[in-house]
């Protein structure tokens, strides 16, 4: 192979796995994994980014399959958690 081909198989390489990341950490299942006096670092490992945050809460959306997700903090640690896969009413746009 020449070098110029190696170059470009690399950099298309890093961005498919850039790509592969833009879905976000989200999921039904790493939302499962949360237990009551976690960490709100260890959340934010295993889930990512909150959509939204409060000061004692963070909420998570993903639109494809859509739902969302609710962690409440006390003392910086989870003490509730909550999960919906139903769209509010009149909201196509989500």
């Amino acid at each position: 192979m020449k070098y110029s081909t190696i170059i470009l198989l690399a950099v298309l390489l890093g961005w498919v796995g850039l790509c592969a990341g833009c879905q976000g950490k989200f999921t039904r299942q790493r939302y499962e994994t949360i237990h009551l006096g976690m960490q709100r670092s260890q959340v934010r490992k295993i889930l990512g980014r909150p959509t939204a945050t409060e000061p004692n809460s963070w909420t998570y959306m993903r639109k494809k399959p859509y739902h969302t997700a609710t962690i409440v903090f006390r003392d910086e640690k989870v003490d509730d958690k909550s999960f919906c896969n139903e769209r509010p009413r009149g909201s196509s746009d989500y």
